[in-house]
C-alpha cells in the first residue's frame, strides 16, 4: 500500500487516534538525551518525530522503528524526519476481522479498513478478540520410511489450527472380510508409542509415533488425523519393513596369508 495523499497535521493526528496508536518512544533531533514518552496526539508539531506511525503500518512493521529515509517528507507538514522511534498499538493482541482474516492488532485492522475502499463506512470491523478460527491444516505431513526388522523408526506430523487441534494416529489395516479398517494407535501394541505436544508455533501441535523394535507386521499406511471444532484434516505416511535375515552380509573364511 502507498500513501498518495498529502495530510494536514490535524488529519494525521485524527488518523492516529482513530487507530488507537500511542507513541512509546521518541527521539528528537538533539539525540537520545531528549527521549520523551507519552501519547502521540500530545506531541506538538514543531517537535521532531521519527516519522509517522502510519508509515510503520503501511510498511508492515507494526512494532519496529522505520528508518527515516523511508518516510516521505510530504506525509505530514510539521513532521521532521529525524531520529528513531517506536509506535505501538494501545490494545495488544491479535483480533479476528469481520472479513474472516486475523490481524496482529486492532490497529492493523483499522488501518486496513481505512485504506480498503468499500461502498459504506465500517465495512470492516472487529468480530472478536483473538485470531479467527479455522479448520486444521497439515503444515508438515509424515514422511514415508523404510527399515529392516528390529530397527527403530518414527513418523511425525505438524498441524496448525484455531482452536489448537487434537492429533491422533491410526493405521490402515484389513479386516478378515477384506475391508479397510482404521486402527487407533498405540492400542495394545507394546512396540508402539505416541507423543503429542503443542508448537513449535502458536496454534500448532506436533505428534510423533515411534515403532521399536520394527516388526514385519508393522508395515503399512499410518494416518495423522487432526480435528478441532471447525473441521478436520489428515495426512499419511507409509512404513516399509524388510526382513533383516534376507539382508545379512555372508561371512567368508579369513584369507590364508601363506603363499
Amino acid at each position: 500500500m502507498t500513501m498518495i495523499k498529502r495530510w494536514s497535521w490535524e488529519e494525521c493526528m485524527e488518523a492516529v487516534e482513530g487507530m488507537g496508536l500511542i507513541l512509546k518512544e521518541c527521539l528528537g533531533p538533539r539525540g537520545p538525551s531528549q527521549r520523551r514518552r507519552g501519547t502521540l496526539s500530545n506531541t506538538p508539531p514543531d517537535q521532531a518525530l521519527s516519522g509517522h506511525p502510519l508509515v510503520y503500518f503501511l510498511s508492515h512493521v507494526l512494532l519496529h522503528p522505520l528508518p527515516s529515509r523511508f518516510v516521505p517528507p510530504s506525509l505530514c507538514p510539521g513532521l521532521q524526519v529525524q531520529g528513531t522511534g517506536v509506535c505501538v498499538c494501545a490494545q495488544r493482541g491479535a483480533v479476528c476481522g469481520s472479513d474472516g482474516r486475523s490481524y496482529p492488532s486492532v490497529c492493523a485492522l483499522r488501518l486496513r479498513a481505512r485504506y480498503t475502499p468499500r461502498a459504506h463506512p465500517g465495512h470492516l470491523h472487529k468480530a472478536r478478540d483473538g485470531p479467527c478460527e479455522f479448520a486444521p491444516m497439515v503444515v508438515i505431513p509424515p514422511r514415508s520410511v523404510h527399515n529392516v526388522t528390529g530397527a527403530q523408526v518414527y513418523l511425525s506430523c505438524e498441524v496448525r489450527a484455531v482452536p489448537t487441534p487434537v492429533i491422533t494416529w491410526r493405521k490402515v489395516t484389513q479386516s478378515p472380510e477384506g475391508t479397510q479398517v482404521l486402527e487407533d494407535l498405540p492400542g495394545d501394541h507394546v512396540n508402539i508409542a505416541v507423543q503429542v505436544r503443542g508448537g513449535p508455533s502458536d496454534h500448532e501441535a506436533t505428534a510423533w509415533i515411534l515403532i521399536n523394535p520394527l516388526r514385519k507386521e508393522d508395515e503399512g499406511v499410518y494416518l495423522c488425523h487432526s480435528a478441532n471444532a471447525v473441521g478436520e484434516a489428515e495426512s499419511h505416511g507409509t512404513v516399509t519393513v524388510m526382513d533383516l535375515s534376507k539382508y545379512k552380509v555372508p561371512r567368508f573364511p579369513a584369507p590364508d596369508d601363506r603363499m
